[in-house]
C-alpha cells in the first residue's frame, strides 16, 4: 500500500511544501534527477508503490547497459551541453534488510555501481567538481542506508530530502552538506569531508562550534555515523528537530579529526513537508512501577519514523538525578516488533524548589501501513530511593548490606583517602553514588573524587575510590555515605495506544 493511500488528506500538501524548498543551493533539475535515478540504482528499487514501513524488497549491485555507458562516454568527451539519459539497470544480486536493532551500515560495498555517474556530463558547470568528487560517495551512502532504515527509503522514493549545495574550505579540507531530512522529531544532515586525510568531524571543537538556527544555538543531542568511501568521508549527523518550521541552518565546525580550522555553511532548511505528513496522538498513561512517576505522554507518527515519548515530573532532592529505564519496545496490533532505531535523547528543566520534568524522544521504524494499534512495552527501571542511604564507618573490613542490594565492604582507609567494593552483574546501574565525607561531629562534606571501576566478566567486583581534602584542626573523617541509592524495578509494563 502506498503512503497516499494512508495520509490522501496531507500527500498533496506534503508534495506542495517540496517544491517551496528555497531554489538557491538546489541542484539543476536534470543533476537531481540523475543523482536521484543513480540513488535507485544502487538501492535497488523501483517506484512500484511501498507503503512508509513495508519490508524493502529485495536489492542489489546493479549493471550498466554498455551501449549506454559508451553513449555517455561519448558526450562526456564533447563541450556540449547535452544530458545524456540516464542508464537502464537490471539486478544481479539480492540482500534483504534483516529486522532488529539498526546496524551500522558498511559503505565500501557496492562503490562501483555509485561510479556511473561520472558518466553522466553537467548541464551547469560550477557543480562538476561536485560530481566527480563526491556524488559517488552520496549516491553509495544514500543507497546503502536506504536498505537498512525504510524511513529513508521512503524519503529517497518520495523527494522527502532537501537537496544542499552548501560548502567551506580550510586547512586543505572541504566540508559539504548536501541534504537535509527535518521533520518534527529529528533534523538529519548528509555531508562529505575531501581532503588529505577525511575523518569524522567534530562538531562540538571550539567556543563558537555547533548549530545555529535562525541566529539561536539549538540541538541538546547529537549522533554522527560515517565511513570513508573512495578517499571521501561520508556521512549524516542527526540532532535536534528544527525550533521552527523553516529559517536559516548554520553550521560552525571547528575540528576534522586532528585538524583545527573553520568551516562554516549557512542555507535555508524546512521540516514544513514532513510536518504535514505527521501525526501526534496524545496518550497521557502511566507506565513502570508507582516509584518512577513516567507515563507515555505521546506518539508521533511518520513515514519516515516513529518517535514514543515517555516523560517524568515530580520533585527530587537538588541535582538527584531522574529515574532512568532501557529495553523500551514498541508492537503492533499484529504482534510484530517495530525496530529501535538506536537513538534515545531527552531534555528536561527543574526549578530551585525540586520540581522538575524530564522528556525522552525514543526513535523506532515507521509503523507497519495496516496498524491499528500499538504497545508500548517497558521491562525494567533504575530508580534512586528518596528516602535510603548508604551509611559506612571508616574502618577497614566494615561491611554494610541495604535490602535486596550487594553488601558492600570497606577495603582500604588512608589519610584523604579510602576504596570500598561491592559485587554486581556486569548491566545493572551503579547502585551507589554520590559519596559524601562523614565527620566525627555527623556533618557532611564534599569529597573531592569519586569514581568507580570493576572487573571484566558478567560478575563484577565493583571497586570504588573516594578522596577528600584535610578537615579542619579538631575534626576528622568517621565515615562515608552513599546520598544516592539505587533500586532496579523489572516487569511487563505495557500501554496500548489505538491509532483510529
Amino acid at each position: 500500500m502506498r503512503v497516499e493511500s494512508i495520509y490522501a488528506a496531507e500527500a498533496e500538501r506534503r508534495r506542495q511544501g517540496l517544491n517551496e524548498w528555497a531554489d538557491e543551493g538546489r541542484l539543476p533539475p536534470e543533476r537531481s534527477a540523475a543523482l536521484a535515478e543513480l540513488v535507485r540504482t544502487r538501492w535497488g528499487r523501483t517506484h512500484a508503490g511501498t507503503g512508509p514501513a513495508a519490508g524493502l524488497e529485495s536489492s542489489g549491485l546493479v549493471e550498466v547497459d554498455a551501449a549506454v555507458r559508451c553513449e555517455a562516454e561519448r558526450a562526456l568527451a564533447t563541450d556540449t551541453e547535452q544530458v545524456v539519459a540516464v542508464p537502464q539497470v537490471k539486478l544481479v544480486g539480492t540482500a534483504q534488510r534483516a529486522p532488529g536493532r539498526r546496524r551500522r551500515v558498511n559503505l565500501l560495498a557496492g562503490v562501483a555501481a555509485a561510479a556511473a555517474l561520472l558518466l553522466l556530463p553537467l548541464a551547469w558547470p560550477p557543480a562538476r567538481a561536485w560530481a566527480v568528487d563526491t556524488f559517488p560517495a552520496i549516491a553509495t551512502f544514500l543507497g546503502l542506508r536506504a536498505q537498512e532504515d525504510p524511513g529513508w527509503a521512503w524519503a529517497l522514493e518520495h523527494e522527502g530530502f532537501q537537496e544542499v549545495l552548501a560548502q567551506a574550505e580550510s586547512r586543505g579540507y572541504t566540508f559539504r552538506v548536501h541534504r537535509v531530512l527535518a521533520d518534527p522529531t529529528q533534523t538529519s544532515i548528509v555531508f562529505t569531508i575531501a581532503g588529505p586525510n577525511p575523518a569524522e568531524p567534530d562538531f562540538w571543537a571550539g567556543e563558537t562550534d555547533g548549530f545555529w538556527f535562525n541566529g539561536e544555538l539549538f540541538g541538546t543531542s547529537l549522533s554522527v555515523d560515517g565511513e570513508i568511501v573512495d578517499g571521501v568521508y561520508v556521512g549524516v549527523v542527526e540532532t535536534d528537530p528544527l525550533p521552527a518550521e523553516s529559517g536559516t541552518l548554520r553550521i560552525n565546525l571547528n575540528a576534522i579529526g586532528d585538524v583545527q580550522g573553520h568551516w562554516v555553511v549557512e542555507f535555508p532548511v524546512t521540516r514544513q513537508a514532513l510536518t504535514a505528513v505527521s501525526r501526534t496522538v496524545p496518550v497521557g498513561q502511566p507506565i513502570g512501577p508507582t516509584e518512577a512517576g513516567l507515563q507515555v505522554e505521546e506518539v508521533v507518527i511518520l513515514p519516515t519514523r516513529t518517535e514514543v515519548r515517555v516523560i517524568w515530573t515530580g520533585r527530587t532532592a537538588p541535582w538527584q538525578p531522574v529515574p532512568e529505564f532501557r529495553d523500551v519496545e514498541l508492537r503492533v496490533d499484529s504482534g510484530q516488533v517495530v525496530p529501535f532505531q538506536g537513538r534515545m535523547w531527552g531534555d528536561g528543566q527543574g526549578d530551585p524548589e525540586g520540581n522538575g520534568w524530564f522528556r525522552w524522544r525514543i526513535g523506532f521504524d515507521p509503523l507497519p501501513a495496516d496498524a491499528k494499534a500499538i504497545t508500548v512495552h517497558l521491562n525494567r527501571v533504575d530508580v534512586v530511593s528518596p528516602h535510603e542511604r548508604l551509611a559506612l564507618p571508616l574502618v577497614e573490613g566494615a561491611a554494610v548490606e541495604l535490602p535486596g542490594l550487594p553488601k558492600v565492604t570497606v577495603r582500604t582507609v588512608e589519610p584523604g583517602r579510602a576504596t570500598v567494593e561491592w559485587e554486581q552483574d556486569f548491566d545493572d546501574v551503579l547502585p551507589y553514588q554520590n559519596w559524601m565525607l562523614v565527620d566525627v561531629f555527623g556533618n557532611l562534606h564534599a569529597v573531592a573524587s569519586q569514581g568507580a571501576s570493576g572487573t571484566p566478566g558478567e560478575r563484577q567486583t565493583m571497586t570504588a575510590t573516594i578522596t577528600w581534602e584535610d578537615l579542619p584542626s579538631g575534626n576528622k573523617a568517621a565515615g562515608l555515605e552513599a546520598r544516592w541509592v539505587w533500586r532496579t524495578y523489572e516487569g511487563d509494563w505495557q500501554v496500548e495506544v489505538p491509532l483510529e
